[in-house]
């Protein structure tokens, strides 16, 4: 214990001296707000499985979010260095060696809301208070793995409710379970393999990011390794499959979720070459002028309509619909998926059933609304309900899209439904979502056709849950 504090001590001492500007990271918040140049972090933990190898922090979508990737040491300790503006719910420790890998969800990271408080001592070292092994890495299979079947990922279950699972799942462990007979597969994979070996027994990232994945164990691991892993076909993952199935009926994600609020999430894509609902391309410079140093805005303001009338909100965090005030994201921060992807993201918490009216600009901060907006006299309208259930509203729009939920001189065609105009209960596509209320994004990342919800990954849902 006295090793691992001094080496929490040594950890802090060099991070002081070393400089490292921050990565620009946050999630979700009434105002996304940057805390200044604030110094990076890291998290510190103990493996008794591996002695060498690296170290790495993964978000729900299997995309890396360290500034630094740790080596694991002689000893099984390692270093994760991670920006001090990152709000991590769920992110995944990932330890390999070889074809070795253990796992482990660190359930929450707070980002720092000062530059004092990035520079203190209790902020910037994070100690995993577990040691990583064969158990972290079967109850981690386990979380996914459910989840998946759920329909959820780790970006949209409460962190209290991943620990609280955790919890539970290690106290079956100790007993005769079916979760302690996936343990048992789990440590006599975990043997088969080498620090030398190439091929990755656990492919979690893989399995993240491919739904068509079968298992996070991998299938050539098996073939091209000798792993008696059960008695019967030790080369196909369906035994270890069946059994993550068995194991998963003996715990529950009980989460407590805000119900008068949702994390609505909304974002704008303005390449070229995009389709609108009439299967025509669309141009997003048609009112717009492209021009260098241009970033997306959007504008927005409490409808008239709604229900909830909250003058603060509309004032403080809406702007009352100023443009080119409130600045999207395209750098992987405040819930952008990807860095420089020309598709922009912002993200609100907004009380259940609030009706706003919202339109995109493109130019340059303090610019008025000729020559940035994605068209003039209109807006589109947005329905904070969360209709598939994720605890989120995820809007996927295409700046400058005139047939989609734009309200008055809407271009969508008659044969497609339109009728010129979009109010609250408009369905003109007839896929029972009234086209004011959120909206599946297709695989292409286009508007339609729409195959699949997308929950967002560096977001994560309103809870009211306390933990430790």
């Amino acid at each position: 214990m006295v090793k691992r504090y001094l080496f929490v001590i040594f950890i802090v001492i060099c991070l002081q001296n070393c400089g490292i500007e921050s990565l620009l990271f946050s999630n979700l918040s009434s105002v996304p707000e940057d805390p200044g140049s604030v110094e990076n972090r890291i998290i510190v933990g103990v493996t008794n499985f591996l002695k060498s190898g690296t170290a790495d922090l993964i978000s729900s979508s299997g995309d890396s979010v360290a500034v630094k990737s740790g080596m694991i040491a002689q000893d099984g300790k390692f270093a994760i260095e991670v920006s001090s503006k990152v709000d991590l719910n769920n992110a995944i420790v990932v330890l390999r060696s070889g074809n070795r890998v253990l796992f482990d969800i660190y359930p929450k990271l707070d980002k720092a809301s000062t530059i004092e408080e990035s520079k203190s001592d209790s902020f910037k070292v994070k100690v995993i208070d577990n040691v990583i092994d064969e158990r972290t890495t079967t109850y981690t299979i386990l979380a996914i793995s459910k989840l998946r079947r759920m329909g959820l990922s780790l970006s949209t279950i409460s962190y209290c409710a991943i620990k609280n699972a955790k919890g539970e799942v290690f106290l079956k462990f100790e007993k005769d379970s079916e979760s302690n007979r996936l343990l048992t597969m789990v440590t006599k994979i975990l043997n088969a393999g080498s620090d030398t070996g190439s091929d990755i027994m656990f492919d979690v990232v893989s399995f993240l990011k491919d739904n068509n994945s079968k298992s996070i164990l991998s299938e050539k691991f098996l073939r091209n390794n000798s792993v008696d892993y059960t008695e019967g076909d030790d080369k196909s993952v369906e035994p270890f499959e069946t059994q993550v199935m068995k194991s998963s009926s003996e715990f529950e994600f009980i989460a407590k979720y805000d119900e008068s609020r949702l994390a609505t999430v909304i974002t704008a894509n303005i390449n070229e070459g995009l389709v609108d609902s009439n299967g025509n391309t669309i141009n997003p410079y048609k009112w717009a002028t492209k021009k260098d140093g241009a970033k997306m805005f959007i504008a927005l303001g409490i409808h008239k309509d709604s229900p909830i009338q909250d003058e603060k909100l509309n004032q403080e965090v809406f702007k009352n619909w100023k443009p080119n005030v409130i600045q999207m994201y395209d750098d992987g921060t405040n819930g952008d998926e990807i860095s420089g992807d020309n598709i922009w993201t912002i993200s609100f918490v907004l009380p259940k059933g609030l009706r706003i009216g919202y339109k995109f600009t493109f130019g340059l901060a303090g610019d008025v609304w000729t020559g940035t907006e994605e068209w003039p006299g209109n807006q589109r309208l947005l329905e904070i309900i969360d209709v598939n259930g994720d605890h989120f509203v995820t809007r996927y729009d295409s700046f400058g899209d005139e047939t989609t939920n734009k309200d008055k001189a809407n271009q969508l065609l008659p044969s497609k439904g339109g009728t010129g105009t979009v109010n609250w209960n408009t369905d003109a596509d007839r896929d029972n979502i009234p086209d004011a209320q959120e909206r599946q994004q297709d695989s292409k990342g286009n508007k339609l056709p729409v195959s699949q919800w997308k929950p967002p990954s560096k977001v994560f849902p309103v809870t009211i849950d306390e933990c430790d």
